[in-house]
């Protein structure tokens, strides 16, 4: 019990530091403006009709392969400066030792992780408000959205009939935010391990190639999403419906938890044999 204090109180370590450091507050901002953008034309669209919207737009949103892409450079650019060895780590981890401060490191990813994911999930409800209400199951405008009239109103984002068919707006906001939750944890060990064994920018590049394989994905050979992780947040391409040939979600969640697993451990086997060199703040 002991060390997995230690290893969240490392965590919360690099979380104190996000209030003096400008990169949140600049990733914040771009977030919101972007979501603003994207959601305009549905309040616009709700404003004509006079009739509100649920706030279940978050897994249609990223069923957008440039949403997805757009949301999850914002992540890696939050993480980037993996594996966060400032000037007053090494003192830090020769106290904690190696292991136990990768640990710590990875606990925080997996926080930010879920914190990154939640609070696009607040903005997409905040930015529709004041055109927001609860109804029975998704709604009228996400009904008439998913039966093909969005795009005649200005509206990008592709609101799928067969999410509306298959799930219910509480399964497929679980769904949605439990498989970014694990692709954001795979994209931040796999910058970690890779600035920490090549450079430091490496992983950042690397994990930014994969967030844009999906585009390339969908308009090459559909067997290919099942090598692309980041196709498996959309669930306009998971096999929801169990109807068609695309990844099924046990498949991507099996996916995730392997490279997770596969990329921890070589997160500590590197940082294990690694010198200590101080890396300044992104």
């Amino acid at each position: 019990m002991d060390k997995i204090r230690k290893t969240f109180l490392l965590a919360g370590n690099n979380f104190r530091k996000w209030s003096i450091n400008p990169r949140i507050y600049m990733i914040l901002l771009l977030l919101i403006g972007y979501l603003n953008m994207m959601l305009s034309p549905v309040r616009d669209f709700c404003k004509t009709v006079e009739h509100p919207i649920t706030p279940w737009v978050f897994p249609f949103l990223m069923a957008q392969p440039y949403s997805l892409l757009m949301i999850l450079l914002g992540f890696i650019l939050l993480l980037c400066d993996a594996p966060f060895i400032e000037s007053e780590q090494p003192y830090i981890i020769t106290r904690s030792g190696r292991i136990l401060w990768t640990g710590g490191q990875i606990v925080y990813i997996v926080l930010t992780s879920a914190l990154y994911f939640l609070t696009v999930v607040f903005l997409t409800i905040i930015l529709l408000s004041p055109y927001t209400s609860l109804e029975g199951g998704w709604g009228k405008v996400i009904n008439t959205f998913s039966q093909g009239n969005a795009a005649r109103y200005g509206v990008v984002i592709p609101f799928d009939y067969t999410i509306v068919k298959t799930l219910s707006p509480a399964q497929a906001m679980l769904m949605e935010f439990f498989v970014c939750w694990l692709l954001g944890i795979v994209l931040g060990i796999l910058m970690f391990c890779i600035n920490l064994v090549i450079s430091r920018s490496a992983g950042a590049i690397i994990a930014a190639g994969i967030a844009i394989l999906p585009l390339f994905v969908r308009k090459t050979n559909w067997r290919l999403h099942y090598v692309s992780p980041a196709s498996w947040v959309s669930l306009s391409v998971l096999d929801i419906g169990e109807m068609t040939s695309f990844p099924s979600v046990s498949y991507a969640i099996s996916g995730f938890l392997l490279l997770t697993a596969i990329l921890t451990m070589l997160a500590i086997l590197s940082m294990r044999h690694r010198d200590i060199d101080v890396l300044k703040s992104v």
